[in-house]
């Protein structure tokens, strides 16, 4: 099986990704609402539960991880069932330390001026970037994230354009890598 992982700041697509390759039938899931998966935790590590409203202080003493149990539950689950390629999009504070489990990582690059935009959709699934002060958190980390993400990275997308486009180019890139996409 080849696990790819597809990820990005927040408002990169990710989640619009992962259900665009799921209607044209291959295995993606969207991370952030795999159960049992995300959680925000304190410095040491200990779940905590997010504020209705979070601030900058808050933000800046949490971080929303991935939990490398399931994350591997969910991996060898789609191995067992045969998949030939997994898709995973999501992003969490502890990425790079798990980048490892996956083949192949995309980065979904965008500018400040699109994060803002889709951050402001109504319709998104996430409310991240719409309370608290979340916004200013991800408007002042957005370089730092989205360069840190560029690091272990192997290949970038521009995912700024319309949803087709970026989903043809995520299938193309993965070809051109060696692998079918399938």
């Amino acid at each position: 099986m080849f696990t790819v992982l597809i990820t990005g700041v927040s408002g990169s697509g990710k989640s619009a990704i992962s259900r665009w390759l799921a209607e044209r039938g291959r295995e993606a899931v969207s991370l952030d609402g795999y159960e049992g998966l995300c959680m925000w935790v304190d410095r040491r590590g200990r779940p905590v539960q997010r504020p209705e409203n979070p601030t900058v202080t808050w933000l800046s003493a949490h971080e929303w991880v991935w939990n490398a149990d399931v994350l591997d539950r969910l991996i060898t689950s789609a191995s067992s069932r045969q998949v030939g390629v997994l898709w995973l999009a999501g992003n969490a504070g502890n990425v790079e330390q798990l980048h490892g489990r996956f083949d192949l990582r995309i980065l979904l690059r965008i500018d400040a001026a699109t994060m803002l935009a889709r951050l402001d959709n109504a319709s998104r699934g996430n409310d991240f970037g719409r309370i608290g002060e979340s916004r200013v958190h991800l408007v002042e980390n957005f370089e730092d994230i989205q360069n840190h993400l560029r690091s272990f990275c192997d290949i970038e997308i521009d995912a700024a354009g319309d949803l087709d486009t970026v989903g043809h180019e995520l299938l193309t890139s993965s070809l051109s890598r060696g692998h079918d996409a399938s």
